[in-house]
């Protein structure tokens, strides 16, 4: 009989600790600078598309961007340089490998650095990676432990890079806006609190949307709290809409039937609204 026994979060987090630990003492970790920023880009004015097309209105990040869930248009498309598909009979060289903490958040890439949200131990912690040679730059980390029978503990939304900053949302609803270059919380807040909300049975799931000055979570609130809007520069709430319950899909910026509009998925239904106000 072979048995095998799943790592606690905790043993986890103090491999992690240690393995960083040792990182850090290398001389050879040294953090690189962060790229000149990019032009920030500009939505494209509406055009007419088919009622049943339902058209990402995110232009064409810049080259080496992956900022979002899925992607610049969030629609899973890669398109920046053409993907090889010739691969060697033993598989391709891994470049680097990190041990990391739980959860089901992916990354987004900006400017050399990656950046995720995982689980170590009993908090949650946002951590840029230096995408050439996997090494952690810098972590923002806060008490929180969410885990449920079926998915395991972690959480849930990957972050999303906008013009320097990273919001990242936990599972249990803490929300942080983080400079991209040391981890310095810009702002913070906690959705669930602020639209008075229970959480729902896999945490929270939706990642951010930068829309225009906003970004924009589901924290599935009634009383026109299920959509909220928040400036993304200060972190004060700008707008809010809707009343259902929320679900785990990622809301969309898209042109449909010529008109941009924000494209949401409730636990009940779909829902477009108008980026400015919901």
């Amino acid at each position: 009989i072979h048995l095998r026994f799943v790592e606690s979060p905790e043993a986890r987090a103090e491999r992690i600790a240690k393995h960083r630990s040792a990182q850090r003492a290398d001389p050879s970790a040294v953090a690189p600078p962060v790229a000149s920023p990019a032009p920030a880009p500009v939505a494209p004015a509406g055009r007419g598309t088919a009622p049943e097309a339902a058209v990402p209105a995110t232009p064409v990040a810049p080259a080496g961007l992956w900022p979002d869930f899925r992607g610049p248009k969030r629609d899973g498309h890669y398109t920046e340089r053409a993907i090889r598909t010739d691969w060697p009979a033993g598989g391709l060289t891994p470049l680097w490998k990190q041990p990391v903490g739980g959860g089901f958040a992916s990354f987004v890439a900006a400017r050399g650095r990656a950046f995720t949200i995982e689980q170590r131990g009993g908090e949650e912690i946002v951590a840029a990676y230096d995408i050439v040679t996997g090494r952690e730059l810098w972590t923002s980390k806060w008490a929180a432990t969410f885990s449920e029978s079926m998915g395991g503990p972690g959480p849930r939304a990957t972050p999303t890079w906008s013009d320097g900053r990273v919001y990242a949302l936990g599972a249990a609803g803490e929300f942080r806006a983080l400079d991209e270059t040391d981890g310095r919380t810009v702002w913070r807040t906690n959705i669930l609190q602020d639209a008075r909300a229970a959480n729902i049975q896999w945490g929270m799931s939706a990642s951010p949307l930068v829309v225009d000055e906003h970004v924009v979570v589901l924290p599935g609130g009634s009383n026109g709290r299920s959509v909220v809007a928040y400036d993304r520069r200060t972190g004060k709430p700008a707008w809010s809409a809707l009343d259902d319950r929320a679900s785990y899909s990622s809301p969309m910026l898209v042109q449909l039937a010529g008109v941009r509009q924000l494209l949401v998925f409730t636990a009940t239904r779909v829902a477009g609204l108008t980026p400015d106000a919901g």
